[in-house]
């Protein structure tokens, strides 16, 4: 199998020759490049992870900073899968005590993300990363659209069983009960 079949055999629960991997069966890249072996993900940032915007909503709730920021994200996601992507790796950021609290959180970014995420439903290989530590939102974002949902199982201390009993499908992180192995924080985009 290529490191493309893989993938899409994992994140639609099938059978594949070995656990694959997100690092080595698959390419996250800011720009579109094909590849001929691996799954091709287009790296997005979310809406918080391209502006903390939660300053300018509590002085200015009717803002449409937020909405702008929204469309560009959703431009990029929409650019990559014309370009051939096989998915969108889409970054959540912010959704962790660390940066918001729950109600900012999902009172601001977590519609927006999943308003993104469906626009791009038709895609192979979407996944979702969520790069959070300790207490990350993962019961608000686990029902996101996305074939793959990813995280930092040792930074937020959340393993794959407390996941899937929120969750169905392909599970990503780097514990052996994940469908996928995953080694965050990604390092090595290709540029």
């Amino acid at each position: 199998m290529t490191g493309r079949e893989r993938l899409i055999a994992a994140s639609r629960g099938g059978e594949v020759d070995r656990k694959p991997s997100l690092m080595e069966d698959a390419v996250i890249v800011d720009v579109f490049a094909p590849h001929a072996e691996k799954a091709v993900l287009v790296r997005v940032d979310s809406p918080f992870g391209r502006a903390d915007l939660l300053d300018v909503l509590k002085a200015d709730p009717g803002s449409t900073a937020l909405d702008d920021v929204v469309r560009q994200t959703i431009d990029d996601m929409e650019r990559g899968l014309r370009a051939g992507a096989d998915g969108i790796f889409y970054v959540i950021q912010g959704a962790e005590p660390s940066k918001s609290t729950p109600m900012q959180y999902g009172g601001h970014y977590l519609d927006r993300d999943r308003e993104a995420l469906t626009e791009m439903g038709d895609a192979l290989l979407n996944t979702v990363y969520v790069d959070a530590g300790e207490g990350a939102y993962i019961d608000f974002l686990s029902d996101l659209p996305a074939a793959i949902f990813c995280w930092d199982s040792v930074r937020s201390g959340i393993e794959p069983t407390e996941v899937r009993q929120m969750r169905s499908g392909a599970l990503a992180t780097q514990h052996p009960d994940a469908d996928i192995d995953f080694a965050p924080p990604v390092i090595a985009y290709v540029r």
